[in-house]
């Protein structure tokens, strides 16, 4: 028997969404009120064949896993927006917006031994076993005040929120379906630019408050496709900032920098009837790291007497987990990296000779621990390569 296993998949999609808004711009007063609609249908079918598995079968004879169904995504919402000037420097925004979503699946997913000897063991017709429909239906708002300290600095706060519509999961698991995910945050930020422009400075601090969260996963332990399902609560803070020094008339310095803290706030069961969570209140979320920042530096230069620049950039990204399962998880180290690029600009042309990873950083982009195997994914090694563009009136 070949162990390898081919895959083939056909997918058909069919979308329209539509959209009407009403504006309003006044001395005072600015509004926009509107409707959304979106309706997307997916039928795909997916097979994965290992030859020789299912030797005898009049159909598919080698064909070990199959997903054949169909997916309809719809939504409809109202939504609106206020804001109000109460003098020249300060200005407030309310907004609201209401949704009705419904995502439908049905179709068949399974192996040859599965539901039932499956149907590739016979000439018998399937019987579809998903059959999964999700609804949700809210509103979420959002409050501002924004204050202009001079024309060219200004302070703000916000509370806003936001969400993700809920679905269907293509194989039975941790749920059929799984419901939407919410975000509470608030927010105090800056926005200025100083020495008559030679410096843009921005910043903001925050806080996040995120309810049922939705998480997307792979583990063969309970389905042998990706889930999604909601883990509880979690909690985000931190603050970013990001600046932009001329420093002479060639000369540009760029910094960016965001410190964050995200974390569950409460135990993770994946199936009903667990003794012990699957993850703990107080563990960090997979993918954030807790600090990253970039600096730039870009120097403009004539060559052969065609404007030209010459830019340096680095890069640097805190360690983060690769996954929510205390079972998977694994902590993916920090990372720093260089590049560099030297561009000359031509009369409808430009040219490039860049470097990527200067330093030839391996980075851990993506621990695997839920296969059969570990799986790595890594960044590229260090490149080095040119590049060449014609613009045409």
């Amino acid at each position: 028997m070949d162990p390898s296993i081919q895959y083939s998949n056909f997918t058909e999609m069919s979308f329209q969404t539509h959209e009407i808004r009403l504006a309003s711009s006044g001395e005072k007063l600015d509004w926009i009120v509107g409707s959304f609609y979106s309706n997307q249908e997916t039928a795909f079918d997916s097979r994965w064949s290992v030859p020789d598995i299912n030797p005898g079968a009049a159909i598919f004879d080698d064909l070990y896993f199959r997903t054949n169904q169909v997916r309809e995504d719809k939504e409809i919402s109202l939504f609106g927006e206020l804001t109000y000037r109460f003098t020249d420097q300060l200005s407030g925004t309310v907004g609201y917006r209401w949704f009705d979503g419904e995502t439908t699946l049905k179709g068949f997913v399974g192996t040859i031994w599965w539901p039932d000897g499956g149907y590739a063991f016979s000439d018998a017709p399937r019987i579809d076993n998903v059959d999964s429909k999700a609804t949700s239906k809210d509103n979420i708002v959002k409050a501002s005040l924004a204050y202009d300290i001079t024309p060219d600095a200004m302070v703000y706060m916000t509370y806003s929120e936001g969400y993700r519509p809920g679905g269907a999961n293509r194989s039975p698991g941790v749920g059929e379906t799984f419901a939407p995910d919410f975000l509470q945050n608030n927010e105090i930020g800056l926005k200025s630019t100083w020495m008559d422009g030679r410096l843009r400075l921005n910043g903001a601090i925050y806080k996040m408050q995120w309810d049922d969260v939705q998480i997307g996963f792979f583990n063969p332990d309970i389905s042998l496709l990706g889930l999604v399902d909601n883990v509880g609560a979690a909690e985000s803070s931190g603050f970013e900032l990001d600046a932009t020094f001329k420093a002479t008339e060639k000369l540009e310095l760029s910094l960016a920098y965001a410190q964050n803290k995200a974390e569950l706030t409460e135990d993770y069961f994946a199936r009903e009837g667990n003794l012990e969570p699957d993850a703990t209140d107080g563990q960090d979320l997979p993918f954030t790291p807790d600090s990253k920042y970039t600096l730039t530096a870009k120097y403009d230069l004539e060559l052969l007497g065609m404007p030209s620049s010459a830019q340096i950039n680095y890069v640097y990204t805190d360690a983060m987990w690769n996954d929510i399962f205390l079972s998977n998880r694994e902590k993916m180290e920090d990372y720093a990296l260089l590049g560099a690029s030297l561009r000359v600009q031509g009369d409808g042309w430009h040219a490039s000779i860049f470097g990527e990873n200067l330093t030839e950083e391996m980075a851990e982009l993506y621990i695997n621990n839920a296969d059969i195997q570990r799986l790595v994914t890594v960044n590229k090694p260090r490149t080095i390569g040119v590049s060449f563009g014609m613009s045409f009136d």
